[in-house]
């Protein structure tokens, strides 16, 4: 009872706290000549120093919001913007009570055309329909920051240290690059190497399947989907990174990565290869990169070792030495009516460790002393190959096809000799054991979707059909042979 006592308050006191240093910013939106409100207009603070986003809300239907904001004593910029209207600001000496701004009529914007801005400040943050979009240029980076350092900078966005990125409490499954994947679309590739000066725009829906994507439907999905557009500019040329490094011990590291845009047209190519026990890009890339991402067979050990499809990489024993190089193409072709995507990823990764183990066993009837020498080796190779076709057949009609096939192979071998001595130095027993293992998995699978609209709204016809094959072999030598000396006789 007295636990619960201290909990409740426990609990209340944080709430009093918390309500004692936030407070509530409300009121309503209007179209200034008809009175009609306005609905998801977007609602937010910025400092008066430099602009920073602080919080964001948009407007209800009925044109009302509430913006609960942090205690502050500096001024702060309220803000409205709504697409075809003039923005509104004013700005509040500071946030120390409840502040209700009453009625604010926004007032038509006779230069705006089509959601461009031919005069004005561009607002941070838009909320089109289902669409929260971010404009990349109001959040500040430093001069060499990748897309992750951006995306770090959003309110509301959160990246943990197993880079999961959450908006709003979503989880982000999907990342693309102008509407189209970057080495899977659920990879970290992009946020990680593509530089943060070059993205326009960070636009965040819920993510779709493809027969919601096609039909117009509501998501239906708990998921978050991030598109970074890029800059028109710069969505042209050839742009990348390079890195390598040499240290002691003949230990190496390097990697790259190329691309070549224009327009539609994307060529990327990656490489990596180093042998101080790193894949050379994140866990989370190679994961998405394995054929499919988090939906693959993934485990890990506490050696520090993983393994993705029943392949093993790595660990915290022995020297791991890594290759990896993969490629995607993205496309449109015959005239924009076939918007296709493909990559090929081969990785490798060799894992050899050595063990010399002297073991002193203390027993009430005296000593034992065991030496034991150990070689290991594993070696993993993987190929993987995807691709998406979007084929619009006519203005209704859209076929999606996407094949996929992938390969590894994984070799581990074994091999141990260990022998027991009393305190005389009497050998008591040796043992040797000699294991090797060969698996060899390949997978094909094939979706097809089929889907037409009618001209009547509402109204569509939708096929599917997908094949999955997997093949699994695995070939084990196991040899164990422990021979004792106590009677004076090998046995």
């Amino acid at each position: 009872m007295l636990k619960k006592i201290i909990l409740t308050v426990f609990i209340l006191s944080a709430f009093c706290v918390f309500s004692q240093n936030t407070f509530k910013i409300s009121g309503k939106v209007l179209e200034k000549s008809s009175q009609a409100p306005l609905e998801s207009a977007t609602i937010y603070l910025t400092t008066v120093k430099d602009s920073t986003i602080v919080d964001y809300t948009i407007s209800d239907k009925n044109g009302n919001f509430t913006l609960i904001a942090k205690k502050t004593d500096n001024p702060i910029n309220f803000k409205i913007s709504y697409n075809g209207y003039k923005n509104f600001t004013k700005t509040l000496d500071n946030i120390l009570q409840e502040n209700n701004l009453g009625t604010i009529e926004l007032v038509e914007n006779a230069n705006q055309l089509d959601e461009i801005l031919l005069k004005g400040e561009i607002p941070p943050i838009r909320i089109k329909k289902d669409t929260l979009e971010f404009n990349a240029g109001s959040f500040k980076v430093n001069q060499d920051a990748n897309v992750e350092a951006l995306l770090k900078q959003l309110p509301g966005v959160e990246i943990d240290e197993a880079g999961k990125i959450t908006v709003n409490g979503k989880e982000v499954n999907n990342i693309l690059v102008n509407g189209k994947p970057f080495f899977g679309k659920d990879g970290k590739i992009a946020t990680q190497n593509l530089p943060a000066d070059m993205i326009d725009k960070v636009q965040i829906t819920d993510t779709k399947t493809k027969s919601e994507e096609l039909s117009g439907d509501a998501s239906s999905s708990n998921e978050s989907t991030i598109n970074l557009t890029i800059q028109e500019d710069k969505n042209k040329g050839l742009f990348g990174k390079a890195m390598a490094g040499k240290g002691s011990d003949d230990r190496y590291e390097s990697s790259l990565l190329f691309n070549y845009f224009k327009d539609v047209q994307k060529i990327s190519i990656l490489g990596s290869s180093n042998n101080i026990n790193s894949v050379g890009f994140s866990m989370d890339e190679i994961f998405d990169n394995m054929g499919g991402g988090r939906n693959n067979s993934i485990w890990t050990n506490d050696d520090g070792s993983f393994g993705v499809n029943g392949r093993q990489f790595g660990g915290g024993n022995g020297i791991t030495q890594s290759n990896m190089i993969g490629i995607n193409y993205a496309d449109e072709l015959l005239n924009k009516k076939v918007d296709t995507n493909g990559s090929y990823y081969f990785n490798n990764a060799t894992t050899k460790n050595k063990n010399r183990t002297n073991r002193t066993n203390l027993l009430p009837t005296g000593t034992a002393q065991t030496n034991s020498e150990s070689v290991s080796k594993n070696d993993v190779n993987g190929h993987n190959i995807s691709f998406d076709f979007e084929i619009k057949l006519d203005s209704l009609s859209t076929i999606y096809y996407t094949p996929s096939f992938n390969k590894g192979n994984s070799k581990n071998s074994f091999t141990r000799n260990s022998a027991t001595f009393n305190e005389a130095n009497s050998l008591q027993n040796d043992n040797f054991t000699d294991n090797f293992t060969d698996s060899e998995s390949t997978n094909f699978a094939n979706n097809f979707y089929f889907s037409k609209r009618f001209l009547k709204k509402g109204r569509n016809i939708n096929f599917s059909f997908d094949t999955n094959n997997d093949s699994n072999k695995s070939d084990t030598k196991t040899i164990n042979n422990t021979i004792f000396y106590q009677s004076g006789n090998a046995n």
